[in-house]
């Protein structure tokens, strides 16, 4: 027989990677200077444009879990979790291609819409795989399972800063603007006159 415990690491997982949805706030500032790089430039996304991402997730979590609660208990936490897996993938690598391509619809649609909907099942998911499993430590269980969901918010930190460093490349220094041939494009970014 399987041992009930065996339930709680796999819940752990999930909870832990969907935790760092909280982490949100820490893309933003990196969301703002994409072209700019060291500081915004007209090209690049206003917080007041990025930061109401999250609040979208909020409600794909909110939606997603009302919409799809009964199909969790019906299919079971395997395929409910690989499918909020698969699904949290997917959303972050819409946000990664929407960052990329300069798209704010695609950065909503991959973090606010899929990330939230995959946020919902991957909460709800091991919160009652372990509540079911453990019926007479529902407490025990469902506070360890949850605490991972913190955990996550908490370790995502700095794995983004490492892997964003490791990716940055701050531009040439070519000395003072005041020592620049500069010239204004149409969108008033200023680049090097050739």
């Amino acid at each position: 027989p399987l041992n009930r415990w065996s339930v709680v690491l796999p819940a752990v997982m999930a909870e832990m990677s969907v935790g760092s949805i909280y982490c949100w706030s820490m893309w933003t500032p990196k969301m703002t200077t994409l072209t700019g790089v060291v500081a915004s430039s007209p090209n690049d996304f206003t917080l007041s444009e990025v930061v109401p991402v999250f609040s979208c997730a909020a409600v794909g979590l909110g939606m997603g879990s009302a919409a799809l609660g009964t199909w969790v208990d019906k299919v079971g936490p395997v395929k409910a979790g690989t499918t909020g897996s698969l699904i949290w993938f997917a959303g972050l690598m819409t946000a990664a291609a929407g960052a990329h391509l300069q798209s704010l619809p695609l950065i909503y649609a991959g973090y606010g819409g899929l990330g939230g909907i995959a946020w919902g099942l991957l909460y709800m998911t091991p919160v009652s795989t372990t509540m079911k499993w453990f019926p007479d430590r529902r407490g025990l269980a469902t506070g360890i399972t949850l605490s991972a969901f913190g955990a996550g918010a908490a370790i995502a930190p700095p794995m983004i800063d490492y892997f964003t460093s490791m990716f940055f490349e701050a531009p040439d220094y070519l000395g003072a603007a005041a020592d620049l041939a500069l010239t204004t494009l149409d969108d008033g970014s200023q680049v090097l006159a050739t």
